[in-house]
């Protein structure tokens, strides 16, 4: 029955991000989410007590900003594949790479891989930032039976900068 359940949200989460794609192609998505957005504030500032019901997740400090991830953030909200630090449960470590570790994980009940790029990476390397933004865009449109599909990422830089693709 689990089995079943799974496969039915599997299912679901492809054709959600289908019809995503859609209204991204399309030029309404951004729209949509911008007029949310403002919707969002009028309701919220009528209301005092249903913002601290709403989750709220801490930006990450001004001095780790890099303003090289800033479109990939917005693209990133925009598509629905921004995950929030909090929401990662990191099982064990499974591989190593030059600017990675991979471990194993679980995010709303899924099985994932989740990639933690370095730090250093960052510090070191002037582009490292585009090239994470790069990777992290090329993965978020890559279909393949022997490519793990990207669900999401963190882009809360320089500490805990993940990508997570689905472990099947």
């Amino acid at each position: 029955m689990k089995d079943m359940y799974k496969t039915r949200l599997e299912k679901t989460q492809v054709f959600l991000k289908n019809c995503l794609q859609v209204a991204q192609d399309n030029g309404f998505l951004e729209l949509m989410i911008l007029n949310k957005d403002k919707l969002d504030q009028d309701y919220f500032s009528l209301s005092p007590t249903i913002t601290t019901l709403t989750p709220q997740f801490p930006s990450p400090p001004p001095q780790f900003h890099h303003p090289h991830l800033d479109p990939i953030i917005r693209q990133a909200k925009i598509n629905g594949w921004y995950i929030h630090p909090q929401e990662i449960e990191i099982l064990h470590l499974s591989a190593q790479g030059s600017t990675a570790d991979i471990y194993k994980g679980k995010w709303r009940g899924l099985d994932v891989a989740v990639k933690c790029m370095y730090p250093d990476f960052f510090r070191s390397n002037e582009h490292g930032a585009s090239f994470f933004a790069q990777e992290v865009e090329t993965l978020s449109r890559q279909r393949h039976p022997f490519v793990l599909q990207l669900i999401g990422a963190s882009l809360d830089p320089p500490e805990k900068i993940a990508g997570l693709s689905h472990n099947s």
